[in-house]
């Protein structure tokens, strides 16, 4: 949205901050690649990644990207980002430097407090994991605009059964519908594949739930019952896991998703990988998600991932508060729009 803030530039004393929705490290990694910085170059000391722009977005977008970056004419007076100097801290300075600015203000998490203060509706969702022992059930959700196939879906229902763990899977019509696809054809699962699932998942009784729709996420990630998050990687996921302290098996689709998940996977080490990138042309068979989600939920890397999450929770609902990094931002950008 470029042409909002060349516009906004043309009114006279106005100043122009631009909100960043994604990750610092995704920003920065899109910018180095744009400017063939990562060639040889590691994008921060020691994270050297396979992932490249040209497999993460489409032609059209990319060229859209760039063409919005070329005719960007205002001068920008800082950038607001979701993010926190807690885990991006070394990533935001990073960006300061390529940006050449002064300001960028690093106010987030930016999620609801509700369930944060352990409030909660009264959804179908919540109450089955009241039921659940803690930490005990692995949540599967992959956004809103992510790419599975009707064979991937029978492979990760046979894994989530074999797995012999409990688990809440929100299953939505964005998980059949493929960002690089058009038409019909790309949203749905053909029925043969619908009833095998359903077969599949029979047998899992008690131990599964699944939901076709929406689901309160954040009160799910807040409740003591969830152990861990099968995720895309898309940020706003990622925040609302690291804020609640829970660790992630990395599924990135598209996008900013596989950066975001070298971030949770290699820097932070909150989550580990249930299909690398590089492997991204490949089905994620049910022993391989049976095997990621037995290490995640009960092996011994899996518990360090899990300390690793809580305590990366702990350093961000601490940067929210008063005295916190990003409260601290949060009002140094108030204060500075608000001057006289």
């Amino acid at each position: 949205m470029q042409f909002a803030a060349s516009t906004a530039s043309l009114i006279p004393n106005v100043e122009i901050f631009v909100f960043y929705p994604c990750s610092a490290i995704s920003s920065l990694f899109f910018l180095q690649q744009g400017l063939g910085k990562l060639d040889e170059n590691p994008i921060l000391p020691g994270l050297h990644t396979r992932v490249s722009m040209h497999d993460c977005i489409s032609d059209g977008f990319r060229e859209f990207f760039f063409r919005q970056m070329r005719s960007q004419t205002a001068v920008i007076a800082g950038r607001i980002m979701n993010t926190s100097h807690a885990i991006e801290g070394a990533i935001l300075d990073e960006l300061l430097e390529e940006w050449k600015m002064e300001h960028i203000f690093a106010v987030g998490p930016l999620n609801p407090g509700t369930a944060v203060n352990g409030e909660h509706h009264e959804d179908e969702c919540v109450q089955w994991l009241d039921q659940q022992p803690t930490a005990s059930v692995i949540y599967v959700s992959f956004g809103t605009t992510s790419t599975v196939s009707s064979e991937q879906l029978r492979e990760l229902a046979a894994g989530l059964a074999a797995s012999d763990q409990r688990f809440l899977w929100v299953l939505r019509d964005a998980d059949r519908c493929d960002v690089f696809a058009a038409g019909p054809d790309a949203r749905h699962v053909d029925q043969e594949a619908w009833t095998e699932l359903e077969e599949i998942l029979k047998r899992v009784g008690e131990k599964g739930k699944v939901v076709q729709g929406w689901a309160p996420q954040m009160e799910i990630l807040a409740h003591p019952s969830t152990g861990g998050f099968i995720s895309h990687c898309g940020w706003n996921s990622l925040m609302e896991a690291a804020g609640m302290g829970v660790p992630i098996l990395a599924w990135p689709m598209h996008s900013d998703q596989p950066i975001n998940a070298e971030l949770v996977t290699t820097v932070l080490r909150t989550g580990m990988w249930i299909r690398e990138w590089g492997d991204r042309g490949e089905m994620v068979t049910a022993a391989k998600i049976k095997e990621a989600i037995t290490r995640l939920m009960t092996g011994e890397e899996g518990k360090e991932v899990t300390r690793r999450a809580r305590e990366i929770g702990q350093k961000l609902r601490a940067a929210v508060d008063d005295g916190g990094c990003s409260k601290d931002d949060l009002d140094g950008f108030i204060a500075r729009v608000s001057r006289p």
